[in-house]
């Protein structure tokens, strides 16, 4: 074999070899980015405050679809303690369903993801779901993700159908 086609076999092989690194890298992360919700959402689940703060950075920041802001784990904690111990949404089931992370940069990810809250409690009726909107700066710091903000929100009440024409009065 000549010598230019057998740098040629090596040059695509490394290049190959580099690319399958490469993926294999974005699925390590994409993994660990996906066990830091698995986290948070079992740490909720499980009523433990501290274990739903330890998901942020020490100066991470919270902002709940209430407009509440937390900034820092002692305040996340606090506000987590209030949540699961104060309001309705004690003993309740959250599950984040992750939807997009974009990579910025090797140790920053912008992660789109929904939440569901089950098991709230409702005044004389059975148990609501809540459903929310979220979008979370996350920064990697040694081999850990941890999220540095998080912005939910409710999303809006679908527009009312317009009425039927047979339920439309005519004008006078």
């Amino acid at each position: 074999m000549e010598l230019s086609k057998v740098v040629a076999v090596l040059a695509v092989t490394l290049g190959l070899g580099g690319m399958a690194n490469a993926a294999s890298k974005a699925d390590v992360e994409d993994a660990a980015i996906r066990q830091l919700f698995k986290s948070l959402d079992q740490g909720w689940t499980k009523g433990d405050p501290a274990a739903a703060s330890e998901a942020f950075t020490p100066k991470g920041k919270f902002v709940t679809p209430y407009g509440d802001v937390a900034i820092g784990r002692d305040q996340l904690k606090a506000l987590y303690t209030k949540i699961l111990t104060d309001t309705p949404m004690k003993g309740s089931h959250h599950t984040s369903t992750i939807h997009d992370i974009r990579m910025a940069t090797p140790n920053t990810a912008v992660v789109d993801y929904d939440v569901t809250v089950e098991g709230v409690t409702v005044p004389n009726g059975p148990p609501a779901t809540l459903k929310f909107n979220a979008a979370g700066v996350l920064v990697k710091t040694g081999k850990k993700w941890l999220m540095s903000d998080c912005f939910a929100w409710a999303p809006p009440a679908p527009p009312p159908s317009p009425p039927k024409a047979a339920d439309r009065t005519p004008a006078k």
